[in-house]
């Protein structure tokens, strides 16, 4: 236990913050930055995919750096690289420049992430987790809540190159805490590096995400889909061989003997299956269905920020009070009934009941979210923390990722066969564009103009709704079935497991 440990909380928080508004305001600037750097659909879409591929792919092996060689030093290493990145994005001037500069910034994210909270593992008491999670989550939702706001602010007032510029004092900021209060933590004894297992573990993780982030522009079943995806489920396997059998493995694995580590982890990867699939969905529904601004989409998810901090306060008591397991099974079960309620958007484009039910879903979310880290961080030695916030972390990035693409799909999918026969009206060269997004679809309509632009752009939304509720369903479903599987697998109050 430190003396310091609710200061060194704070520090360390900050400089997760940090991290989430520079890159949830990256994401208002998309289109600005298109339109500046003349920039394809695909490249806008790498200027985001770039950042998540390296985090996801560098995270378990920054983790392992940071117990090997100090958690504080792998910290700031990676909020100076995060600055330096940021620096760099806001001079690029071609999207291959960016993209590059991204990929360096998901570096930086994947040495920043598991640091922070293997540190708070090492400073507080098991008896106190819960109570730090909560508040490490509600610092961190601030930042995800703050971060569109930024960006949409910044974008109009000084344009896209800003948003880099803005991290660089937050960083300065983020730094002068931690140097000032975050004491630095290792594993004990000195244990050499897997340079192998590292390479494995990130040439196996970026084969798998990268699949999954291209499934829904090559197909899920294409052969470029499924050789990817196998390639990197057979170098899984050898890197799983490789670490059981190593002397010094990057990922101990005996963590995962532990249900209460790896039951936990599957509870997150569903949950932010379910959160980002939501995020991606309603970012198109307020821009492009509901015509708001970028800062006035962002001013309207309030509710969910509302809903983090209620679900952040009451996160300890309810833990204390009901288990771990039951309070992680029943923020899955809210997490779908909000999900049910998001999905009206299909049949009643009601905004408000729409945005009640992303409250509901963040407060589900958030409690869940909070007690399986806690399951997660306190089950494992402080020697293992680095590692087992890599796990963590990645899990989070996993299930994003899968939501994103996956409910992108079912979306997508419905989308395209509700404007089948609409867009026959349209000339030849704008059908292919029109049903690809909503956007595109709108764009079209405005460039054919008359009732017949006006007609097809009152299909598309129509269309985009019907895709939308029946993605919701399935992240609904993906919710429920998390609750079941956590109650089926996740210890409960009264297990003597650990």
């Amino acid at each position: 236990m430190h003396p310091r440990r609710w200061h060194i909380l704070m520090a360390l928080s900050v400089a997760l913050c940090t991290v989430n508004i520079g890159t949830l305001a990256l994401n208002i600037g998309l289109p600005s930055i298109g339109v500046a750097m003349r920039a394809t659909t695909s490249q806008l879409q790498w200027i985001t995919e770039a950042y998540v591929l390296a985090l996801a792919a560098l995270m378990i092996t920054a983790g392992s750096l940071a117990d090997r060689f100090g958690r504080r030093r792998v910290l700031v290493a990676g909020l100076l690289l995060f600055a330096a990145a940021s620096a760099l994005g806001a001079l690029c001037h071609a999207p291959w420049q960016l993209i590059g500069v991204r990929a360096v910034s998901g570096a930086a994210g994947a040495m920043i992430m598991p640091s922070t909270l293997s540190i708070v593992r090492n400073v507080f008491p098991p008896e106190e987790m819960v109570r730090a999670m909560a508040v490490w989550t509600g610092v961190v939702s601030a930042g995800v809540m703050l971060g569109p706001i930024a960006g949409g602010v910044l974008v109009e007032a000084w344009g896209w190159p800003a948003l880099f510029w803005m991290n660089v004092p937050l960083v300065a900021l983020a730094l002068s805490a931690i140097v000032l209060v975050v004491p630095e933590s290792r594993a004990a004894g000195r244990r050499p590096l897997d340079p192998l297992g590292m390479v494995l573990g990130a040439a196996s993780t970026t084969a798998l995400v990268y699949s999954v982030i291209q499934a829904p522009h090559a197909g899920w079943t294409s052969a470029a889909t499924l050789g990817t995806f196998g390639g990197g489920v057979v170098g899984f396997v050898v890197f799983l061989w490789w670490e059981r059998r190593t002397r010094y493995p990057m990922l101990d694995l005996t963590l995962f003997h532990n249900p209460r580590f790896w039951a936990a982890s599957m509870a997150v990867t569903i949950a932010y299956f379910a959160l980002m699939g939501t995020a991606f969905l309603l970012t198109l529904y307020m821009q492009t269905v509901q015509g708001h601004s970028p800062v006035g989409s962002a001013l309207r998810l309030t509710p969910m920020a509302v809903a983090a901090g209620v679900a952040a306060v009451s996160a300890e008591p309810l833990v204390h009070r009901f288990g771990t397991r039951d309070v992680v099974a029943g923020g899955l079960v809210v997490t779908a009934l909000g999900m049910s309620v998001f999905s009206t958007v299909g049949w009643r484009n009601n905004e408000t009941l729409v945005l009640t039910g992303l409250g509901v879903l963040t407060l589900g979310l958030v409690a869940a979210g909070i007690a399986a880290s806690e399951s997660i961080m306190s089950s494992v030695s402080a020697d293992q923390a680095g590692s087992a916030a890599a796990v963590d972390e990645t899990s989070i990035e996993l299930g994003g990722t899968l939501g994103v693409a996956v409910m992108g799909s079912v979306y997508a999918a419905g989308f395209a066969s509700g404007l089948t026969s609409a867009a026959q009206a349209l000339p030849a060269e704008l059908r292919k564009v029109a049903t690809e997004s909503v956007s595109g679809a709108i764009d079209a309509a405005d460039r054919v103009g008359g009732p017949v632009g006006a007609d097809f752009a009152a299909v598309a939304r129509a269309s985009f709704l019907d895709g939308t509720q029946t993605a919701a369903w399935i992240g609904a479903g993906v919710a429920l079935a998390g609750a079941l599987l956590t109650l089926r697998f996740l210890p409960g109050a009264d297990s003597k497991e650990s």
